[in-house]
């Protein structure tokens, strides 16, 4: 199996949120274990999405971001998102997480 140290810190401070992120062998474990709805699934897709244009940024143009403001990339991303929800309550619970992930990465 490949892995990325500079995520280490990522999946540390994701540990807390979602109890198995450390523990997941690979992506397609950790989107097993997560709960099947859309507002968690729309969290993991964020998560995959910015650590896929960080993976860019190193590859395609030789920057190497910060692993915090790849969780405040999830955040803003998230919070623009819930603004197109229907549902109060998906609405809330993206809200909920752009605000949590937001404040992780102060501990990055």
């Amino acid at each position: 199996m490949q892995t990325c140290d500079d995520l280490q810190p990522v999946w540390e401070a994701l540990q807390p949120v979602h109890p198995n992120a450390a523990y997941c062998a690979s992506l397609a474990d950790l989107a097993t274990q997560s709960p099947s709805d859309k507002g968690h699934a729309s969290v993991l897709i964020a998560v995959l999405w910015n650590i896929w244009k960080r993976r860019n940024a190193k590859v395609f143009k030789n920057i190497v971001e910060d692993p915090y403001l790849l969780i405040e990339r999830c955040s803003s991303d998230i919070y623009l998102w819930s603004s197109r929800c229907n549902s109060i309550p998906k609405k809330t619970l993206l809200t909920d997480w752009a605000i949590m992930l937001a404040h992780l990465t102060n501990t990055l």
